[in-house]
């Protein structure tokens, strides 16, 4: 399934892997977003789909969300880790259940390290023979196969906390992230804070400088507040302080 061909009303089904997640970047270029994903104990998941597409983009750091992954776009190959391409979802599994009969075969396979599974359709590329339990093999999925959807409700994840909000109003969640100022520097007529959330690394730009030479301090610690629409960041304590700003995530 091509990132072109996803639509907003895409539902989970029995062809679809359902994975739930927290984000941990997004980057949003000219062509396309990028979104990665910390799946179960210490896999990353990555997404890719053109800007031009119509996709959300609203995904923000810290944040519970799903994704979505067909199992005809689940390719298995045998034996142990080989090289491919670097952008796409790599990682080693075990078969865990096989079903149906050669060509149309469907695999379920463990990630070495986890408690979850994936599904995949179609034969295991490079076996000599019909796969097995318990056989080894590379686990490849393409980030323009992987749909993400938000969660109707978002989870505590440290260093990042959410706010509640009554639930089916999902637009009027937000997230507060905890965080230390690594730096401060002038951007054109602006403030540019260079700030550490946990091992994310954010820039916040704000428009009001008259602030910068007041409150903000290299080694502060300060709240960040985003709602769908807009943030606000704060000295850690000081709400009546909170000033709206811009996040760029890096990589």
């Amino acid at each position: 399934m091509r990132a072109t061909e996803r639509s907003h009303s895409f539902c989970p089904s029995d062809d679809s892997n359902v994975i739930e997640g927290t984000v941990t970047r997004v980057a949003q270029g000219l062509a396309c977003t990028v979104v990665r994903m910390r799946v179960g104990e210490r896999t990353d998941l990555m997404a890719r789909w053109p800007c031009s597409n119509g996709e959300r983009t609203d995904f923000r750091v810290g944040e519970r969300i799903r994704a979505l992954i067909p199992v005809e776009s689940v390719r298995l190959e045998a034996g142990w880790f080989r090289r491919g391409q670097a952008r796409w979802n790599r990682w080693i599994g075990r078969i865990v259940l096989v079903q149906g009969k050669p060509p149309d075969l469907l695999v379920s396979v463990k990630v070495y390290g986890e408690a979850w599974t994936l599904r995949g359709q179609g034969p295991v590329v490079g076996a000599a023979a019909c796969p097995q339990t318990w056989d080894t093999v590379n686990i490849i999925v393409d980030p323009q196969a992987v749909r993400l959807i938000h969660t109707i409700r978002r989870a505590k994840v440290t260093p990042w906390e959410s706010l509640d909000a009554p639930v089916g109003k999902e637009e009027d969640w937000q997230v507060k992230l905890h965080g230390r100022i690594e730096g401060v520097r002038s951007y054109h007529g602006n403030v540019l804070l260079s700030l550490g959330i946990g091992h994310v690394k954010v820039s916040a730009l704000v428009s009001d400088p008259e602030t910068g030479a007041v409150w903000w301090r290299p080694g502060m610690p300060v709240e960040i507040h985003m709602g769908r629409f807009e943030a606000r960041v704060n000295p850690e304590g000081a709400p009546d302080r909170a000033v709206e700003c811009r996040l760029a995530y890096h990589w």
